[in-house]
């Protein structure tokens, strides 16, 4: 991240993605849960990452591990699959605090992440170059010449409608 602006400022970056059967989108999350009230939109993200001041002309870069990612993918498939209650899922680190994780049944196969979508904002001019980074441990990517092409559709996860 790099503060291209002459005055100091703030970023904050969300990621968002989506599995074989559910897409997560924050912005859409945001606005289901705004319709019919007048606070400002709620944006969670998938993975978010800690809003962080930015000096004038300064460079700052981070990691998003994978244990982040396997958190994400854990809250994904809960509130896609299982209809996991989303907010408590998504705030709750699923080591520390389970909620909601009780809907999805013991020694289930997790999905993995098939699309990473990174949400950057910031208050001044600044630049988020990012790089993803994918494993292949047990040589299970695609292989163009000899593999059929898996393409899945998720389905958008849009949470209940809220009013106040």
């Amino acid at each position: 991240m790099t503060n291209l602006d002459s005055t100091d400022g703030t970023f904050a970056i969300g990621l968002d993605g989506a599995d074989e059967y559910t897409k997560y989108d924050e912005n859409i999350v945001a606005m289901t849960l705004q319709q019919g009230n007048n606070n400002p939109p709620v944006y969670i993200p998938l993975i978010p990452v800690t809003p962080q001041l930015l000096a004038a002309g300064q460079t700052v870069s981070g990691l998003v591990r994978e244990d982040d990612f396997n958190e994400a993918e854990l809250d994904l498939d809960a509130i896609g699959r299982w209809m996991a209650p989303f907010n408590a899922v998504l705030i709750n680190n699923s080591q520390v605090n389970p909620i909601g994780l009780s809907m999805v049944p013991p020694n289930v196969v997790i999905p993995a992440l098939i699309e990473v979508d990174v949400n950057f904002s910031a208050n001044q001019h600044m630049q988020c170059n990012y790089v993803v980074r994918v494993r292949d441990d047990d040589d299970q990517l695609l292989h163009d010449t000899t593999n059929t092409l898996f393409s899945p559709t998720p389905t958008l996860f849009q949470p209940p409608a809220m009013t106040d």
